[in-house]
């Protein structure tokens, strides 16, 4: 059954199973009771409700630095308007 249609969809769900650890549970409990991987901690699957503090700080971060932009932009005039004001001659056509 090597080129089987469901092959993909097989190792999908063998991988959301080892991701989430139920697969070295299932070892564990069916094939090796004393069973343990050397120097592998059990680890917990990550997911939103552990990364939103993570994506909460990133957040503030990216919205204090379009703050500081913003400011920065308005207290000063843009380099490049200042350089072509003093090139270009102030003169007056006379009709």
């Amino acid at each position: 059954m090597q080129n089987s249609e469901l092959t993909e969809l097989f190792n999908h769900h063998l991988v959301k199973m080892t991701e989430s650890g139920l697969l070295q549970k299932l070892r564990r409990k069916w094939i090796d009771p004393d069973w343990q991987e050397i120097g592998i901690a059990e680890a917990d699957s990550l997911g939103y409700e552990h990364l939103f503090l993570l994506f909460c700080i990133v957040g503030v971060g990216a919205a204090g630095a379009l703050i500081v932009l913003a400011a920065e932009l308005c207290q000063r005039p843009h380099p490049r308007a200042i350089v072509c004001q003093s090139k270009v001659p102030n003169r007056r056509r006379s009709i």
